[in-house]
């Protein structure tokens, strides 16, 4: 059940009518009136004896989604998004046009098999571990937590500005989601 206040339809009608903004609504009784609570809300699902839930017209239960939040969860990226939007721009100039630290992320046919290989920092601790960011040499790297793995040097990028939300929920989302091709 998602709570009346995650139900964005509903937010904006109950707020107008606390407020005293919405006009009186014809309940169907004679020539009573009534407040928009008065209109059917128990048709549309708002139960306020079990703390103000809504049921979605199809009947499910919409904070089963994704991450519990109510909000749909994101498809898996797949390692060519990841390779774009994260290791290209943020890692490319040391990893791809050097081979600082001996990782080298060139986007080719065999970066997921570089990918997937122990860490020469933190061996035999794969730079990325399939479904599990925290045996992932690669993520502790980003998010600055490969000294307690026993690796070494700073975090990742080196020098550079941090990875953007954007590109650290890529890779997140990549590694937990079984790094795919």
């Amino acid at each position: 059940m998602a709570r009346l206040l995650h139900a964005g339809r509903l937010v904006a009608p109950v707020c107008l009518a606390l407020a005293g903004c919405l006009p009186a609504i014809p309940t169907g009784s004679g020539s009573d009136t009534g407040s928009l609570f008065d209109v059917g809300l128990a048709d549309l699902g708002v139960d306020f004896d079990t703390g103000g839930t809504v049921t979605p017209p199809d009947g499910s239960d919409d904070t089963d989604a994704g991450s519990g939040s109510g909000q749909p969860e994101l498809p898996t990226p797949t390692l060519a998004e990841v390779a774009s939007t994260v290791l290209v721009p943020a890692c490319g100039d040391c990893h791809i046009s050097q081979t600082l630290g001996s990782l080298w992320l060139e986007p080719n046919a065999a970066l997921r098999d570089r990918l997937l290989a122990s860490s020469l920092q933190a061996a035999p601790t794969p730079l990325v571990t399939p479904g599990d960011l925290d045996a992932s040499y690669l993520w502790r790297k980003v998010e600055g937590s490969h000294l307690e793995a026993g690796g070494l040097g700073e975090p990742m990028p080196l020098a550079r500005s941090p990875l953007t939300e954007l590109q650290i929920d890529l890779l997140r989302r990549w590694i937990a989601g079984g790094a795919p091709p």
